[in-house]
């Protein structure tokens, strides 16, 4: 699977933050396929299989995606943390509200809830959660 395709996976971000509709694949989203293209991105392997991968922009934790078998087995976390290792701070981290599982990671890691905006997702309104993480 490429990175490109991973991003197909966020049918289950979405979920009670967005409506489904909302989701379009990354090679047919111009915007996201950009911002895809300019973070830098580590992706973690086992074998010749791809579980997950990380994206960094600046201060921004831009791309975070584990494969769905993966989820719960310290993939995100392993990912997130190398992220953190690279990224300018204060790091920042966008997340849809309805995203429990990424929320409760950012919190362990330390992210902080700085604020919460309404946006959407290609014309479909959503909540945005903004984290931010400074030194400790």
């Amino acid at each position: 699977m490429q990175g490109a395709d991973f991003h197909d996976f966020s049918l289950l971000e979405l979920a009670g933050s967005c409506d489904p509709l909302s989701f379009t694949p990354l090679k047919e989203d111009a915007a996201d396929l950009e911002d895809f293209k300019a973070s830098t991105l580590f992706v973690a392997v086992q074998g010749l299989e791809v579980l997950g991968f990380v994206g960094i922009k600046g201060k921004e934790v831009s791309w975070l995606y584990v494969e769905p078998k993966y989820f719960r087995q310290g993939v995100g976390w392993l990912l997130l943390q190398e992220a953190l290792v690279r990224v300018e701070r204060p790091a920042e981290i966008y997340v849809l509200s309805g995203n429990a599982g990424a929320i409760k990671l950012y919190k362990k890691a330390g992210f902080q809830r700085i604020s919460t905006f309404p946006s959407d997702v290609n014309g479909f309104p959503c909540t945005i959660h903004k984290y931010v993480k400074r030194d400790e």
